[in-house]
């Protein structure tokens, strides 16, 4: 019971510091376009975001596109990672029974 509570807890910090990571970055990331962009200075961007609709629109395209390339980034490194995994159980079971023959 203790143990399952403490998996729950370990993998609720986990998602909380991705979503806290990836939030951050892609705040990061849309400023920059934002500045780029619109030419608008950081210490102004939310008054422009609360007072400018087109420029609040744009932000927020910008942060779903982020989160959604960073979570198909996720996952084809995660896809990737298991086929290399079972790439490499499937070479070691080979060496391992031609080495028993």
């Amino acid at each position: 019971m203790q143990n399952q509570q403490s998996s729950q807890v370990r993998d609720t910090l986990k998602l909380e510091s991705t979503l806290y990571t990836l939030t951050k970055k892609c705040v990061k990331t849309c400023k920059k376009f934002l500045n780029q962009q619109f030419e608008i200075e950081e210490a102004m961007l939310y008054d422009t975001l609360s007072n400018n609709k087109e420029i609040n629109h744009h932000f927020n395209v910008c942060l779903d596109k982020c989160t959604h390339d960073y979570a198909a980034l996720h996952q084809l490194i995660r896809m990737k990672f298991m086929k290399d995994l079972d790439d490499v159980y499937q070479h070691n079971q080979a060496t391992f029974d031609d080495f028993y023959r």
